[in-house]
């Protein structure tokens, strides 16, 4: 309305006069190809933002608190900006809510972050002096009212199957007699805790069964299979890679907790990050009886999914963290990690929060069928920049960007590129550094 505005202005009254002199070149029907009018948002008030929607121009703002259930999922390649995503999430859910964090860091990647918020930053290694028990239980840990100890079992089933080889390397002679062990040595434990909990008192870790308990059980059974078991475990239970074989000397107290296991080997790596996530569930259990909202961050999950065992305990803590307040995010870079097993897909579909990034054409693929994506909205995870994708909510799947200013401190707080040094230096005649 360049010098029409007066014009313009008039033409809004109720006066049916026109005055404005348009030479139009694009019809409405001709217009509707180009103009989104029928435009999706996801903005709620008091959500947590995850950037702007490319269509709309508005901000995508959610509260997962207000969803099917608190579970989700974030995937993309490395580069894509999945991290960053998750540690804006974390630093706005520190700054301005009160739920406790708990994050699972397999390649240190947090420690930054955690530090700046005073975080209690727990570094796992074969030489450290800390130590957590995987057989940590609460009287609480299969569910309110309900016996702990299957559940339990089946926790220790997947800890054993990480120490002996992965998917498929227990028979099902050996898995039933982890599952008795297993039972008997929280015989004592299950006992002292029902005089305990009578005055609210769910979890002794004094009290708690260790590995080297449970080796001691095992070689004491009769079965051949329960002494090739417990050679195969000993180096975990009494050896040189007995990091988790005692009680836990720990403190975890605190709002945000993150277990750093970026020191171990790949193998060892796997089996920590099975110990952390048991403790963690018993904090969250812990919270939830208090009222307490737990964000459970794990990185890497697909180490998780690599066996039916293991993926199924994962399945029945996102099926029974909401009962505790829990709320768990599994970050990952490909969906066919996620796509292994039944009890592996089964963990995906339970989640109402998922951000997709940058994919494979292949996984594109399993995700646009599984999510009925558009071919003009799978463009948003297709060769973008970084911070571009994709938000679905149970109900609605929307465009998101997200760009960030680089010149601040909780940018630089929160990226995760390698800031490497040149490969290697070089002298000129004026002995002068020069970076090639």
């Amino acid at each position: 309305m360049n010098n029409q505005m007066e014009k313009a202005f008039n033409t809004c009254l109720p006066l049916a006069q026109i005055n404005l002199e348009i030479d139009r070149v694009l019809t409405t029907e001709a217009a509707a190809v180009f103009i989104p009018f029928n435009v999706q948002d996801m903005n709620q008030l008091d959500g947590i933002y995850y950037g702007v929607n490319p269509l709309s121009g508005n901000m995508i703002r959610y509260n997962r608190k207000r969803g099917g259930n608190y579970n989700a999922v974030i995937l993309g390649e490395s580069g894509s900006g999945k991290s960053f995503s998750v540690k804006e999430e974390i630093s706005q859910v520190f700054l301005n809510e009160d739920d406790y964090i708990i994050i699972i860091d397999p390649e240190g990647e947090y420690t930054a972050l955690g530090q700046k918020f005073g975080a209690t930053i727990i570094d796992i290694s074969l030489d450290g002096k800390t130590h957590i028990n995987p057989l940590d239980m609460d009287m609480q840990y299969g569910g309110e009212g309900e016996n702990p100890i299957p559940m339990k079992c089946d926790s220790i089933e997947t800890l054993i199957e990480s120490m002996v080889g992965g998917s498929d390397s227990l028979s099902p002679v050996e898995k039933s007699i982890i599952q008795r062990v297993g039972r008997r040595i929280y015989t004592g434990y299950y006992n002292h805790m029902k005089t305990m909990v009578q005055s609210g008192i769910t979890c002794d870790k004094a009290a708690m069964p260790t590995l080297q308990d449970f080796y001691s059980e095992l070689t004491k059974q009769q079965e051949p299979q329960a002494q090739y078991l417990a050679t195969a475990i000993e180096s975990y239970c009494v050896g040189n890679y007995a990091v988790f074989a005692e009680r836990t000397n720990i403190d975890t107290d605190n709002r945000i907790i993150i277990y750093n296991v970026k020191e171990l080997s790949s193998g060892m790596k796997e089996l920590a990050m099975h110990v952390c996530m048991n403790d963690a569930w018993n904090h969250i259990i812990q919270n939830g009886m208090k009222g307490i909202y737990t964000r459970l961050y794990v990185d890497e999950f697909h180490l998780f999914t690599k066996t039916k065992t293991s993926a199924a305990f994962m399945k029945n803590i996102y099926k029974r963290a909401r009962k505790w307040r829990g709320m768990p995010m599994a970050i990952t870079q490909n969906i066919g990690d996620m796509t292994t097993n039944e009890e592996a897909l089964a963990t995906i579909n339970n989640c109402k929060f998922v951000v997709l990034m940058n994919q494979q054409a292949m996984d594109r693929a399993v995700l646009q069928e599984m999510y009925g994506i558009s071919d003009q909205l799978m463009e948003y995870i297709t060769d973008q920049l970084a911070g571009t994708g994709l938000i679905y909510n149970g109900n609605t799947i929307i465009p998101m960007e997200n760009e960030f200013d680089q010149n601040t401190q909780m940018y630089k707080l929160m990226d995760s590129k390698v800031k490497g040094k040149p490969l290697f230096v070089t002298k000129t005649d004026d002995d002068q550094d020069v970076e090639e």
